[in-house]
């Protein structure tokens, strides 16, 4: 690179926001948006007329305008400071946490019932922030039905989104069963 061009890089880089950017009101500790720098790459040989390097950046939130912000942050670098290009594809849609949430309660009640005949403790909830089939189911139903109140819940799975991605077998049975008891519930609160 030209050293205009690798000042120019470095400024980028060092401007884009990178790391934890907003932190749950709702979850303590939990992040609700962040972006990282995961990857840079320049073409290999460089052609002396064309420097270009791609940065692809990773932003997730479950706000939908915190992520826009975000998304709008690194547009505004990239084209001030690096004179470039931006491709936004489709963002993953978030899902925010409900710690008040009615299927949750009934959710914890029926696992606090299976974990007590076990001779188990009490149901732990959790809150991650990573994408979830909930942002995406949530955002198709929302515009037909309205806000969803979900949970997410399933089998030990190890390796996930990896070759290695395996589900516990001996943890199906009673995913399945808690799910039977949740459903069973909730349509007694329907009917």
């Amino acid at each position: 690179l030209e050293a205009e061009s690798a000042q120019r890089l470095l400024g980028v880089l060092i401007a884009l926001p990178h790391g934890p950017l907003k932190f749950s009101h709702a979850v303590e500790g939990l992040v609700e948006t962040s972006s990282n720098v995961a990857a840079v790459a320049m073409p290999a040989p460089l052609d002396a007329m064309e420097e270009v390097a791609t940065i692809l950046c990773s932003t997730r939130s479950d706000v939908g305008s915190a992520l826009a912000d975000a998304r709008l942050k690194i547009r505004v670098v990239a084209e001030t400071m690096g004179k470039g290009t931006v491709e936004l594809p489709p963002a993953y849609p978030g899902w925010q946490p409900n710690p008040k949430s009615p299927v949750l309660e009934t959710t914890k009640r029926e696992l606090a019932e299976m974990l007590a005949q076990d001779g188990g403790g009490e149901p732990k909830v959790l809150a991650i922030h990573a994408g979830l089939e909930c942002g995406l189911i949530g955002e198709k139903c929302e515009k037909v039905t309205g806000p969803l109140d979900m949970v997410s819940f399933g089998p030990t799975i190890t390796g996930a989104h990896s070759p290695d991605e395996a589900v516990e077998v001996a943890t199906v049975p009673k995913f399945y069963e808690l799910t039977k008891r949740v459903l069973s519930r909730l349509a007694e609160k329907r009917a």
